[in-house]
C-alpha cells in the first residue's frame, strides 16, 4: 500500500505545495496541476468507495459543488479558478486514505516534508532576495507571496507537534527547525499576520501545558468570540470608527494596512450578488488598484454568496464542536493552539488558496475516528480471547 511508503507519500503531497513561484520554472506549474487533477479524481474515488464522508467533508464538498459549479452556471457568472476546488478535493481525500490506512507513516513523513519545505523556502529568501518573479507587484519565493508563509508554517507546525505526541515527545528536533525557520521566514519579510499566528501558537502552547487551564479553555466559545469580533471590525468597524477608537489609545494606525478601506468595499460588492456570490470576479477596489477582500469570510461570501459561507462555516463549527468533546485526547492542545491562530489569521488574510486549511479542521474528525476503531478492534480482540 503506498501509505506504507514514505517516499510514494512525499511524491503524491510535494504537488499540493504548487503556488505561482513554479510558474516561473518550466513545465513544473503543468506537472503539478496534472498531478493534482489526477489524484484528487483519484483518491475522491477511492475514498467514496471505501470509506464514508464525515459531516465536516460533505460540509466542504457542498460548499465546493456551490461555489465552483452551482451558482456560476445558475447566475452566469465566471466560477474560480478549478484548480483550488481539485486541490480542497484532493487534499480531503489524501489524508482520508491515508488516515485510514497507515495514520502514523501519514504523519511522520508529511510532518518530515513540510519541515524540509520550510526550511527550503527561508533558503529562498537568501538565493531570491527579490523574489523569483512578481506578482500582483509582491515578490515571489518557494512559498508564493510573503502574506501566503504562515498558510504552510503553520500546517507544518502543527503535523510536527501531532508527530511529537506519535513518538511521545515534548518537542522534537523537527518541530523546533519548523518553528524557527518559519518564524525567521516571517520576520526576514515582516508578515504581521503571520508573526501574530506564531505568537498565538506559542502562548497557547505553554498556557495548555498548564492542567488547570486544559479544563478552562473552551474552544467553541473562544470561536463564538472570534466570530463576533469578526463581525464587529468588519461590518461596523468602518459605520461607528470602533478600530479608530481603539487604535487611537495606543498611537497607532487603525487602517490595518488600508484594509479596513478594503473591507468596507468589499461589503459593498457583496451587496451586488448576496447569493450567489460573483465568482472569479473577487476583486475589490484598494484606492490605486484592484485588491482581494485580505479577509477569508468577506471572500467566501464574494466568491459563492452567503451560500457558500453558511456551508463553510457549518462545516467549521462541526470540527471545532467534535475538537471541544476532545479534550481528554493527546492531540487536542496541538489542533486547538493550531487552529485558534488560523481564526485569527482569517480576519486579515485569505486561506482557502492554499489546500491544507481544509486538512486542518479535517483532522479532529479523523483523529477521533481512527482511535474509535482502534479501540473497537481492541475490544473485539478482547472478547473473541476470551
Amino acid at each position: 500500500m503506498i501509505f506504507d511508503n514514505r517516499l510514494a507519500i512525499v511524491v503524491l503531497l510535494i504537488p499540493f505545495f504548487k503556488n505561482s513561484f513554479f510558474d516561473y520554472f518550466g513545465n513544473i506549474s503543468f506537472i503539478f496541476n496534472a498531478l493534482i487533477f489526477i489524484e484528487s479524481i483519484l483518491f475522491f474515488l477511492l475514498c467514496t468507495q471505501e470509506t464514508r464522508w464525515n459531516k465536516y467533508e460533505n460540509c466542504i464538498f457542498a460548499f465546493l459543488i456551490w461555489t465552483y459549479f452551482i451558482a456560476p452556471l445558475v447566475h452566469g457568472h465566471a466560477a474560480p479558478s478549478i484548480f483550488y476546488f481539485c486541490e480542497a478535493l484532493g487534499i480531503i481525500s489524501f489524508f482520508k486514505m491515508g488516515f485510514k490506512y497507515n495514520q502514523e507513516n501519514t504523519i511522520g513523513t508529511a510532518s518530515n516534508l513540510f519541515t524540509v519545505m520550510i526550511i527550503l523556502n527561508y533558503a529562498t529568501l537568501f538565493i531570491y532576495p527579490q523574489g523569483v518573479g512578481v506578482e500582483a507587484g509582491t515578490s515571489l519565493y518557494l512559498f508564493g507571496l510573503r502574506t501566503g508563509f504562515s498558510l504552510y508554517i503553520i500546517p507544518g507546525v502543527l503535523l510536527n507537534l501531532l508527530n511529537d505526541i506519535q513518538n511521545k515527545k515534548y518537542f522534537s528536533v523537527n518541530t523546533l527547525l519548523t518553528t524557527v525557520f518559519g518564524t525567521l521566514a516571517l520576520l526576514n519579510k515582516m508578515v504581521a499576520t503571520g508573526l501574530l499566528q506564531l505568537l498565538v501558537i506559542g502562548v497557547l502552547f505553554f498556557v495548555l501545558n498548564t492542567p488547570k487551564m486544559i479544563e478552562k479553555f473552551n474552544i467553541v466559545i473562544f470561536t463564538f468570540i472570534f466570530f463576533i469580533l469578526d463581525v464587529v471590525v468588519t461590518i461596523l468597524g468602518s459605520q461607528f470608527n470602533i478600530l479608530g477608537m481603539v487604535a487611537g489609545l495606543f498611537g497607532k494606525d487603525a487602517t490595518f494596512s488600508n484594509r479596513t478601506f478594503i473591507w468596507s468595499k468589499a461589503v459593498q460588492k457583496i451587496s451586488s450578488s448576496p447569493i450567489f456570490g460573483c465568482g472569479a470576479d473577487n476583486l475589490v477596489s484598494g484606492g490605486t488598484h484592484m485588491l482581494q477582500a485580505h479577509n477569508q469570510w468577506l471572500n467566501i461570501i464574494i466568491e459563492g454568496g452567503y451560500v457558500s459561507f453558511a456551508l463553510f462555516l457549518i462545516g467549521l463549527f462541526i470540527s471545532v464542536s467534535i475538537l471541544y468533546k476532545s479534550k481528554a485526547e493527546r492531540w487536542y492542545k496541538p489542533l486547538v493552539i493550531c487552529i485558534s491562530a488560523i481564526l485569527i489569521g482569517s480576519l486579515a488574510e485569505i486561506q482557502t488558496y492554499v489546500p491544507f486549511i481544509y486538512l486542518i479542521f479535517d483532522l479532529p474528525i479523523l483523529l477521533k475516528e481512527n482511535e474509535e476503531e482502534v479501540k473497537h478492534a481492541q475490544n473485539f480482540y478482547n472478547y473473541t480471547s476470551i
